[in-house]
């Protein structure tokens, strides 16, 4: 059976820097999708991890309505997705793989827009909470009330010691810039009025 090596659990044993945590409008802490993405490349490599869309559908599609029953041209739109994130080894054989799930609604927008906002945040949404299965560095300690010191601080099945090549020099995490943006699949929309 694969597993990871012993520079990747030593990097999965790190908590999250604070550079990485983002915060919504409501005072919540997350960590955007890009950087999600960004950390899975970092930790495992490029070609080494796949996000699986298993089912996605359409919830509702509501069109926006005046105070007499005229249609304005909005729409308020629910995806739900399933996705599955699947982590390989160096040789291309799967070391483990997580199913999550999430739904995620754009308000008063065009029609167009509406459908393509909800299905991008519930899929975006998904790929980060199939990522916390991975410990800290994918955001699991962010989930208590915004922690980001480890929840995950050591485990008992460890990979045999480091050879010198794979010890991380540092940090993965060590130079990524401040988040300082949002992306439109995590923030609260404001409800326009029509």
């Amino acid at each position: 059976m694969s597993s990871f090596n012993a520079a990747q659990t030593l990097q999965l044993l790190q908590p999250i820097k604070e550079t990485r945590v983002l915060e919504d409008g409501k005072g919540h802490s997350h960590v955007s999708q890009q950087d999600i993405t960004a950390h899975l490349i970092r930790v495992f490599g490029f070609g080494s991890f796949d996000t699986d869309i298993v089912k996605v559908e359409c919830v509702f599609e509501q069109p926006r309505m005046t105070q007499d029953g005229k249609q304005t041209g909005r729409w308020d739109v629910c995806y739900r997705a399933l996705l599955r994130l699947t982590i390989r080894d160096a040789d291309g054989n799967e070391v483990c793989h997580y199913e999550d799930g999430s739904t995620a609604t754009a308000q008063n927008q065009t029609r167009g827009d509406a459908h393509d906002l909800a299905y991008k945040s519930a899929l975006s949404l998904a790929k980060k909470r199939t990522a916390i299965n991975l410990g800290d560095q994918f955001g699991l300690s962010l989930y208590n009330k915004g922690q980001m010191t480890a929840l995950v601080q050591r485990t008992l099945v460890l990979p045999p010691k480091p050879e010198e090549s794979e010890k991380p020099a540092e940090d993965l995490q060590a130079g990524v810039e401040q988040q300082v943006s949002l992306g439109n699949d995590e923030i609260e929309h404001e409800e326009q009025s029509a």
